[in-house]
């Protein structure tokens, strides 16, 4: 069950996919296997020369508290329909494996999108929610119910917004555009490079879709990352600059006049913090996106930090990662975080006791009780729409 992606390793790998993923299109099979699955590890469970379980963990560079470091997504997480209940137990084996490998090469988690029937799972292996999605279907071109000023307003300016596709020779300028919006806005996110919208290009081309630029007298305001998915028009990721909610408003109208022949469409994958004219939070549907697992603590560490000096005693409990058991010492400040092992009995005052769950929890988001140092700074929001 060792990862690989030799020839053979990927060719198992691929029947299976084909075998259990039968609704994927062979673009986009095509396209995963000869841009992802070259250069990720791919763990599965042999039976007759067949695959019967895998599980495929994906490199990327994330941008996290201002620091690039590597995390994995999860992605091609499945198991033959035959002997269904002996090859979940595979999976399991796969999971200990993918999370011990992780932690060797030092990333600090690992993050997968789950289907909403494997949450649970997720939950039980360690993984906390850090992301929800944000859904509406939009039936007609958008146009907010707002008083008539801002209607006016919004007419007025409209005429100076364009939504173009994007061509190829376009991407730097998308590139360093993206790069900016995310970093004033999300404290986690995949670090955007030429590279990385290369492969996004590959991408929406295998599913049908498109990237949208949104110019303003010339300039760049924003852009759209659009799929097709079983027939319908979904956006994944629209960003716009300034996050101003007038201008999403725009945006939005602009991205459904492009699409008004294919009507309705899928809005998804606002910014965390978006706010569009006329929509408030009843507009749309929210459903949990985006899950994250501590696999090596002592890299965790040094992503958090504190605005003064600060320290936490903490005794770690990780059922699936050995190595992260034990009792530290977490010192944050200003630059990041350090965690040092030490003795209980060495202690001066009591431990927080913590499983790695919980501590993500800590970490990530605000939905769980503070047990760690009110001064440290959260990583949230995280912006993560990775496909594969």
């Amino acid at each position: 069950m060792k990862a690989g992606n030799n020839s053979r390793t990927i060719a198992l790998s691929r029947e299976l996919w084909e075998e259990e993923y039968p609704e994927d299109k062979e673009k986009f099979t095509d396209y995963y296997y000869e841009w992802i699955a070259k250069q990720n590890h791919i763990y599965l469970k042999e039976k007759d020369g067949k695959a019967v379980a895998m599980m495929h963990r994906n490199p990327y560079r994330i941008m996290a508290a201002g620091k690039c470091v590597q995390a994995s997504r999860l992605a091609g997480i499945m198991i033959a329909s035959v002997d269904s209940y002996w090859n979940k137990k595979y999976l399991s084996k796969l999971m200990r494996e993918v999370l011990a490998d992780s932690y060797e090469e030092g990333e600090p988690f690992v993050f997968v999108r789950p289907d909403r029937e494997e949450i649970e799972d997720f939950q039980n292996a360690g993984f906390w929610t850090v992301q929800d999605q944000r859904g509406s279907r939009m039936d007609n071109v958008y146009w907010p119910y707002v008083d008539q000023e801002v209607r006016q307003e919004m007419a007025h300016t409209l005429q100076e917004l364009t939504c173009v596709r994007a061509k190829y020779e376009d991407l730097p300028e998308l590139t360093e555009f993206s790069g900016r919006v995310l970093r004033e806005h999300c404290a986690v996110y995949a670090e955007r490079t030429v590279e990385y919208f290369q492969r996004v290009w590959e991408e929406q081309k295998a599913v049908g879709g498109e990237i949208l630029l949104l110019r303003k007298n010339g300039g760049l305001t924003g852009y759209c990352l659009v799929n097709r998915e079983n027939g319908s028009v979904l956006t994944r990721e629209l960003a716009v600059s300034p996050a101003d909610p007038l201008l999403y408003a725009q945006a939005i109208n602009r991205i459904t006049e492009y699409y008004r022949e294919e009507l309705p469409i899928y809005l998804c994958g606002l910014l965390p913090d978006a706010q569009v004219t006329g929509m408030d939070s009843s507009y749309f549907l929210r459903w949990p996106l985006t899950m994250v697992r501590i696999t090596n603590l002592y890299s965790m560490a040094k992503l958090l930090r504190a605005e003064k000096e600060t320290e936490a005693l903490l005794e770690i409990e990780d059922d699936l990662i050995p190595q992260n058991n034990g009792c530290f010492r977490l010192i944050l400040g200003p630059e990041g975080g350090e965690l040092v092992p030490i003795k209980k009995e060495q202690a001066s005052k009591e431990f927080l006791s913590l499983t790695t769950y919980q501590l993500a929890a800590d970490i990530f988001s605000t939905q769980w009780k503070k047990d760690l140092p009110e001064e440290m700074q959260l990583l949230r929001p995280v912006y993560l729409n990775e496909l594969a």
